[in-house]
């Protein structure tokens, strides 16, 4: 399914409203995170291995005499629907069965949850453990039908879905289709912290010794990643035996670039854990985050990781590092959960037999003529 593109960066304006805005941000920092995502991602492009049922899903109260249909996967990206599938929630073992518009599927001696799939090796090693995989003859319409779990042969939970939408699952107890892998959660309050605002080009030197001064772990996650002067910071943690983790988008607006693609092969050669996030059916349009984790603390950025930001150059943003721990643990889960989604792919892998495209580094400069409209274009 096609990439939606879409406009990924913005700038704030006027010198007056830089503190406000720094000063909100620390703000929201202290009180909430952003929501992160589940912990199993969609589906390869086709040919690949078909997203399995997400494990953070929670099969919706049932009681003694009812189950329910929890989910239903009609139309995965890999060619001939390969891996559709309906997890349901049975309470207890008994005559169940549960049907589409064809034959019923037979499902006595089975309870809690229960999948049922055409092509249970389809689903790779991604099930949960609690999860109990039956093979049926299932064959979910893309055009929308009725599907039907019965126990004694009287329906007790009847779920019609309409036109379906490629690589994405029905939630019946919300009625709404989601990207596989992508379940919203609530922020996170994690209380009181010490933390540094600071703006940038004024105040590269923090995230930079932030960096530096890593210990035990740098995980690191950005829309793009060109900063020589942040490259040679993981590259120094990773030689003293930091572990050290790199997640970015694998499709940014335009493609990547050749020195992008220079800089991720020399973290990947010495010895960084470098992935691209957004290979086949997608979470979401963009892997847009900028953020590490640096030991216990979490250093948050407007600015992608370039020279023209974090690089110290002239693009005006700003920064926040937090030092209570809880951001961090949290931001950590974060970029495991992502880290290891099925969208999300090694950099070797990825860039094996691909070509980049050379493009001119941002270097801050802005044109001195305008549109009559008012309009104006960087360059």
């Amino acid at each position: 399914m096609a990439r939606q593109h879409r406009s990924t960066e913005g700038r704030l304006h006027g010198a007056s409203s830089q503190w406000l805005v720094a000063t909100a941000l620390f703000l929201c920092l202290a009180c909430v995170l952003v929501a992160s995502v589940g912990h199993v991602g969609a589906e390869r492009a086709a040919g690949g291995v078909s997203a399995a049922p997400d494990p953070s899903v929670e099969a919706e109260s049932v009681s003694n005499a009812s189950g329910v249909v929890v989910e239903l996967y009609p139309d995965p990206v890999r060619n001939g629907d390969t891996g559709e599938y309906i997890l349901l929630s049975l309470p207890h073992a008994g005559n169940w069965s549960v049907s589409d518009d064809e034959s019923p599927v037979r499902l006595r001696n089975h309870s809690g949850r229960v999948l049922v799939t055409p092509e249970p090796g389809s689903l790779g090693d991604h099930v949960d453990a609690d999860t109990v995989v039956v093979e049926g003859s299932i064959s979910l319409a893309n055009t929308g039908e009725t599907v039907v779990l019965r126990r004694d042969g009287e329906a007790v939970h009847r779920v019609r879905y309409g036109e379906t939408v490629e690589g994405e699952r029905y939630r019946p107890a919300i009625d709404e289709w989601r990207p596989r892998g992508l379940d919203p959660r609530p922020p996170i309050a994690t209380g009181a912290a010490n933390a540094t605002v600071f703006l940038l080009p004024d105040s590269p030197q923090v995230p930079l010794s932030t960096l530096r001064d890593a210990t035990d772990r740098i995980l690191l996650a950005g829309y793009t990643f060109t900063s020589e002067r942040v490259a040679d910071a993981l590259v120094a943690a990773a030689s003293r035996g930091v572990d050290v983790r790199v997640l970015v988008e694998a499709e940014p607006v335009n493609g990547a670039t050749a020195g992008q693609a220079r800089v991720l092969d020399r973290l990947a050669a010495a010895g960084v854990d470098v992935r691209v996030v957004g290979v086949g059916a997608d979470r979401f349009n963009y892997h847009h985050p900028k953020y590490a984790v640096a030991d216990g603390r979490a250093l948050v950025l407007s600015e992608n990781w370039k020279p023209a930001g974090v690089g110290g150059a002239s693009s005006r943003g700003w920064g926040v590092r937090v030092e209570n721990g809880t951001t961090a643990e949290e931001l950590a889960a974060l970029f495991r959960a992502d880290a290891d989604a099925a969208d999300t792919t090694a950099w070797e892998t990825f860039r094996r037999n691909r070509q980049f495209e050379s493009a001119p580094g941002a270097n801050g400069s802005y044109p001195t003529n305008y549109p009559r409209n008012g309009s104006r274009r960087r360059t």
